[in-house]
């Protein structure tokens, strides 16, 4: 599965790399675009669609059906429990569709968020890094080395009830750097971006595990049964700005995927 991992984050390297200097909202409207049309595609040859073209007549039907005799109370209960049960059909013929095409949104969005969630540290400024431990009673025991262009600002922060110690760390310069962690056995690295551009960031790197595995690709994991449990750089979350307004990266891109879905459902016939 890490072999995996590694060909799927290099190549979303690889998609990512032209936008690098640009507005982040550009490889969101590509993505929304190509996750869109996928999406229709997908749902046109995984689902049932002449079951769902009669659902929806179906349900059409029931709502005429209460508009029509609003004032028949036993008519209109009946044709609201007709509705319900015509639902609950519709939403049994998309599970189908919707589980073929979860796992690869869950990849994507993924992907996307190593890139998009996090802004890298600028040039210039702090940032903070937080160790974790397993066991508390080595705190005082983990050292942290950094390479030029880092500084240690600040004596390590030790916090026992977190079993987490944590330093403030200034970025002297643009580039790509290791940190060295030590408690008690081999040195664990940590990457740390320092950026002003649009490059993947990973926030935090945790022991081995198949959810570590996915929901941080950019990294390997840590030794099992390690001391160290995470590393993580607390990197400023990204905001992207749509017609002057602020927001998480996953508003715009389903608001467009949506669209795109809708636009073009027609041309691929697809009932949804």
């Amino acid at each position: 599965m890490t072999l995996v991992w590694v060909w799927l984050t290099r190549m979303f390297d690889a998609v990512f790399s032209p936008f690098q200097a640009a507005n982040p909202i550009w490889p969101i409207l590509l993505f929304s675009v190509v996750t869109g049309v996928v999406m229709v595609i997908a749902f046109r040859y995984t689902s049932n669609q002449p079951a769902i073209k009669r659902v929806k007549h179906r349900l059409s039907a029931h709502i005429l059906e209460v508009r029509l005799f609003q004032d028949q109370l036993g008519v209109v209960w009946g044709a609201y429990g007709r509705i319900l049960r015509t639902m609950l059909s519709y939403l049994g013929l998309t599970v189908k569709p919707l589980l073929v095409m979860l796992v690869p949104l869950v990849i994507l969005l993924i992907q996307m968020d190593v890139r998009l969630g996090s802004e890298p540290v600028r040039p210039g400024s702090s940032v903070l890094v937080e160790v974790t431990l397993a066991d508390a009673a080595g705190l005082d025991g983990v050292s942290l080395n950094v390479p030029d262009g880092l500084a240690i600002t600040a004596a390590p922060l030790h916090i026992p009830s977190l079993r987490e110690v944590d330093w403030r760390l200034h970025a002297q310069r643009a580039g790509e750097f290791e940190i060295a962690v030590t408690a008690g056995g081999p040195e664990m690295k940590k990457k740390i971006i320092v950026s002003d551009r649009l490059v993947s960031t990973s926030t935090e790197r945790t022991r081995a595990g198949f959810l570590g595995n996915w929901l941080n690709p950019a990294e390997p994991s840590l030794p099992a049964g390690g001391p160290i449990e995470s590393i993580r750089v607390d990197y400023p979350p990204r905001e992207v700005s749509v017609a002057g307004w602020k927001m998480h990266w996953l508003i715009p891109f389903f608001v467009f995927s949506l669209v795109v879905s809708y636009a073009v459902k027609g041309f691929f016939r697809t009932e949804f």
